[in-house]
């Protein structure tokens, strides 16, 4: 049987298996009983396609990973439900796939993140070739995450250069590596509001400031549309031809932000996927991670209640 390739392909290439630990209250020297404790499989392309799959769009999560960690962390992604819709092609690492620990206070609801630099890439030119290969003939590629010891900031705008053809998303996280996304060509840049200040050396507050910002981002390279995350504001929308929409972001009780970021990303590909606008794929973005904040740890959002909070997303056309 020929297994029909998805249309989405998502790149990790610094994957990490997150550890949570829940206690009650954090004591100095002290052996604590935890309460809790989850290992999930993390890092921002990979969070993309569980994501996805939640929201019923099937993906390939193309991973770097290597050692028995990255062994229990590509059998987790596997396992994530519903299975079928997540497609794993794994990329050799020469040493052991790294583990973040996130620690949960629960008396005084703390969250502590504990990150790991992960194993170093010897030869970047190399994985280029091997992520090209592996993604295959999908359509709409996303690059997302930190990237890995060994890999220069120009990483994803090289990658992207070669994946020209397709529809690529990019969600970087060091500022270096958003600039140099910005130089390039990928269809969708996200940053957040704080790696666009610093991206144009700017204190940039207001929607209309950083719609601003994100104008002088998108005017440094060939990029179709910037949308900047703005946390508890919601997202703000700026295609390179265009008006730029503000879509404020529902009121929900925030638990932990971690994967929030990257099941915006997945709500923005999962509406492109549909035929839709950058601007309404990213209402679906914005419910998306909303929905991921109100649950705990590394857990991300559920499908039935991203549509709940769709209804509830403001949208504000921004007089730049």
């Amino acid at each position: 049987m020929v297994t029909r390739e998805p249309a989405v392909a998502t790149v990790t290439v610094n994957p990490a298996l997150d550890v949570t630990l829940t206690v009650d209250r954090l004591v100095a020297d002290t052996k604590l009983p935890v309460t809790a404790h989850r290992r999930d499989p993390g890092g921002g392309g990979i969070n993309v396609s569980r994501m996805l799959a939640r929201l019923g769009v099937a993906s390939k999560a193309v991973v770097l990973a290597g050692g028995p960690v990255g062994d229990e962390l590509l059998a987790g992604i596997s396992a994530d439900d519903p299975t079928q819709l997540i497609q794993v092609a794994a990329l050799p690492a020469s040493d052991n796939t790294r583990e973040n620990v996130s620690v949960i206070v629960s008396s005084a609801s703390d969250q502590y993140r504990l990150v790991v630099p992960g194993p170093p890439v010897a030869d970047p030119e190399a994985l280029i070739d091997l992520v090209v290969e592996a993604v295959g003939q999908t359509r709409f590629v996303v690059l997302s995450g930190g990237l890995a010891p060994g890999l220069a900031p120009s990483f994803y705008r090289l990658l992207a250069g070669r994946l020209s053809d397709r529809t690529v998303v990019v969600d970087a996280l060091e500022p270096a590596t958003v600039a140099q996304a910005f130089a390039g060509g990928a269809e969708v840049v996200k940053p957040n509001e704080h790696e666009l200040a610093s991206l144009v050396d700017t204190g940039a507050g207001s929607v209309v400031e950083l719609a601003a910002a994100a104008r002088a981002a998108l005017d440094r390279g060939r990029v179709g549309v910037a949308v900047v995350s703005l946390g508890p504001r919601g997202a703000l929308v700026v295609p390179r031809v265009g008006g730029a929409v503000w879509l404020a972001a529902p009121p929900v009780c925030v638990r932990s932000t971690t994967g929030a970021g990257d099941s915006m990303v997945a709500g923005i590909v999962a509406g492109l996927v549909a035929g839709q606008s950058v601007a309404m794929a990213a209402r679906l973005g914005v419910a998306a991670g909303a929905a991921t904040v109100e649950m705990g740890g590394t857990q991300l959002g559920e499908r039935g209640r991203i549509e709940q909070l769709l209804s509830l997303i403001e949208e504000t056309t921004i007089d730049e």
